[in-house]
């Protein structure tokens, strides 16, 4: 029997498991506490910011988001080996959250002592810190979708995303984008770069609160591999998952072509502030269209994910960055230094270009951890789980070159052509969604109504791994 057949017998088992209430809460809170610090050290516009500020190069930019994409991977796939033989994940995320608190601290004090320190000092430490963030985010983000997927049903997966971002993205809209605006505008209490400084400590404070929350969890018991694969034997695995599952492969074949497109993403508050010379405080403008944005794209592709699939929630991500990347377009083709009225706002016809870009951005952000994760969760049979996910990244290694290459391209023929390759990247992504099948059509209609009204399972004993 193929892996294909397989996987397809075991689906109906790993898509409808016992829901876990306790893990459900949990999972919620850590995620509004997670998805708020993200906001406070933010990789698109935030990261990219700091990094311009310190090197006044484009392409630094994108290097540095190339290299974090690199580590990412690498790591993420080497420690799949591992957890794919395990039965239990939990002790995985505790260590690996510790590693990206200490790198985020390392930038937070380099920045902070930064006057007694070289510039050039300083600007390794942010892309080390950055970097090595990146790299421990992928065990942690490998345990942690284990852990959700053997807690709570696909009937569900869906709200509890949902429930993770709308509860942050309420303190990100009330508390973070004032914040950050105060932060790093011109009434900032705080000089560059002490301002950023300030930003990467908060941002640790949430993130370690979702760290201790997520820690709280009762993990049920895996059903792991029987050994511990050679590394050969990984990369082959590797291989055959995707040469073997259709699903895998063509939802891969979208994330390969939207990633890269989404890669124009960071690039737009460095347009803004380069090209039409907006200040920086723009970006907390940016941030909050995006933000509300994302508020009700979680809503929408929560609701789609529950009760139609996460398929659908795919077309979501597409369409979002089509918008987006649309917008860019638009964006670069003009200076649009037009001022107009709306009702009592005054505003300039930038901001409202570039702010569809960032409503387009937020719609594709909410999908993208609904849609796509949990697409990966509905295929993946559980004792191939993490090896499903993490070689997910390492098949889209070309997105580790994206930010590098526009970046380049950026400083040598302008913004221009780096957001029509991304508008032509969206609509190719949406020519290879229509083969994409939807897991759940093998399911039952009636279990499948029962799993969404399921009643809480049993809670499972903590392990003392």
């Amino acid at each position: 029997m193929s892996d294909t057949e397989n996987n397809g017998n075991n689906r109906s088992r790993d898509m409808l498991v016992p829901f876990n209430l306790r893990t459900y809460r949990i999972g919620i809170a850590n995620g509004i506490a997670a998805y708020t610090g993200s906001r406070l050290a933010d990789i698109n516009t935030i990261v990219p910011l700091l990094i311009h500020r310190l090197s006044h190069r484009a392409w630094i930019v994108g290097l540095v988001l190339g290299l974090r994409n690199i580590a990412r991977i690498l790591v993420e796939v080497a420690s799949a080996r591992t957890l794919d033989a395990r039965d239990y994940k939990k002790r995985t995320y505790i260590f690996a959250a510790m590693g990206r608190g200490f790198s985020y601290v390392l930038v937070a004090a380099t920045l902070w002592f930064s006057e007694i320190i070289p510039t050039q000092i300083v600007l390794l430490a942010v892309i080390l810190g950055v970097v090595g963030y990146a790299a421990a985010l992928g065990p942690a983000s490998l345990a942690f979708n284990d852990i959700l997927a053997k807690s709570v049903p696909t009937t569900r997966r869906g709200s509890l995303q949902m429930f993770r971002k709308l509860g942050a993205l309420v303190l990100i809209f009330a508390g973070v984008t004032p914040f950050v605006s105060w932060m790093i505008g011109p009434r900032s209490p705080l000089d560059f770069p002490h301002n950023y400084a300030a930003l990467f400590g908060v941002a640790v404070i949430f993130y370690g609160t979702s760290w201790v929350l997520f820690a709280q969890v009762r993990e049920p018991r895996s059903r792991s591999s029987k050994r511990k694969l050679t590394w050969n034997e990984h990369i082959n695995r590797g291989v055959e998952l995707f040469r073997n599952d259709s699903c895998y492969r063509r939802v891969l074949r979208i994330r390969l072509l939207i990633g890269i497109a989404s890669m124009i993403r960071p690039f737009l508050i460095v347009f803004a502030t380069e090209i039409w010379e907006l200040p920086d405080e723009v970006a907390a403008t940016f941030i909050a269209v995006q933000v509300a944005a994302e508020f009700i794209g979680s809503v929408i592709a929560g609701r789609i994910s529950d009760h139609v699939g996460n398929r659908c929630a795919i077309l979501l991500m597409i369409v979002s960055l089509i918008i987006c990347s649309g917008a860019a377009v638009t964006a670069g083709s003009a200076m649009w230094d037009v001022p107009l009225t709306l009702v009592v706002w005054e505003t300039n016809l930038q901001i409202i270009i570039l702010g569809l870009a960032f409503i387009g951005s937020g719609f594709y952000l909410a999908s993208l951890s609904i849609g796509f994760t949990n697409y990966l969760m509905d295929i993946a049979p559980d004792e191939k789980r993490p090896s499903y996910i993490g070689f997910s990244t390492a098949f889209t290694v070309p997105l580790s070159f994206a930010p590098l290459l526009f970046g380049w391209s950026a400083d040598v023929f302008g913004y221009l052509p780096i957001f029509i390759a991304a508008l032509v990247l969206s609509l190719g992504s949406l020519y290879l969604f229509l083969q994409l099948p939807e897991p759940r059509d093998d399911l039952d209609d009636e279990e499948l109504e029962e799993f969404r009204q399921s009643p809480v399972a049993k809670e499972p004993a903590d392990s003392s791994e």
